[in-house]
């Protein structure tokens, strides 16, 4: 009997072959969990450093700090290519998911604040209120982004014979067509963010109270 020959996993690879392959769009919710775990555990050692100081616990910090920012940097990128992945039909949906993505840029922006801070300083009473004030905000925007994938479908593949909202053609993350898709999807999706938060900030478009509340 001879011994089955290996094949390298891109030569045997059939796109659609496997059912649970994770889809370029899928990546943003796969990595979010990065920043919003380590930025809360940060902010907490920072406040604890500061009653008392400990220098395991602010060396720590200092490199949960770090982390949270890179995640939150990851993050950000693959949430800007799955705007551009999934199907919305609804304003409100849209702008919501506008919201939720400018609340993160503030978040991660907060966290490469303190990171800067950090690096030179020990944490104060007053800056650890801060960050913890800054991580707070993550609680508002993961909430508004489980709405729109649980409330409302936004990049659920079958739902959008049911409602309008889903997912596009997003292609399988492990194909040589999702390096530049992924590319051409995150500069897309900054055009698409900057000219939506244009929009609102010249008042050419308002932000609706449903935009806040989809599930509600």
């Amino acid at each position: 009997m001879h011994k089955a020959q290996s094949l390298p996993i891109l030569d045997r690879y059939t796109p659609g072959d496997d059912a649970m392959a994770i889809r370029l769009h899928e990546l943003h919710p796969t990595l979010i969990h990065a920043p919003l775990g380590l930025l809360p555990v940060a902010a907490g050692l920072d406040l604890v450093c500061a009653l008392k100081h400990d220098r395991f616990l602010d060396h720590t910090a200092r490199t949960l700090w770090s982390l949270g920012t890179l995640g939150g940097l990851a993050a950000g990128a693959t949430g800007l290519a799955a705007s551009q992945e999934v199907k919305i039909t609804d304003q409100n949906v849209e702008q919501a998911m506008l919201i939720h993505g400018l609340g993160n840029v503030i978040v991660t922006l907060g966290a490469a604040s303190m990171l800067g801070f950090r690096a030179k300083h020990r944490p104060t009473i007053t800056s650890a209120f801060v960050a913890l004030g800054a991580v707070a905000a993550t609680l508002f925007t993961g909430w508004l982004g489980g709405e729109l994938v649980y409330a409302r479908g936004v990049g659920v593949k079958r739902m959008a014979a049911a409602q309008g909202e889903g997912v596009k053609d997003s292609p399988e993350l492990v194909t040589r067509e999702s390096p530049s898709r992924f590319l051409k999807d995150v500069a897309n999706g900054f055009v698409w963010a900057m000219r939506g938060a244009k929009k609102v900030a010249t008042g050419e478009e308002r932000l609706t109270r449903r935009a806040l509340s989809l599930g509600a």
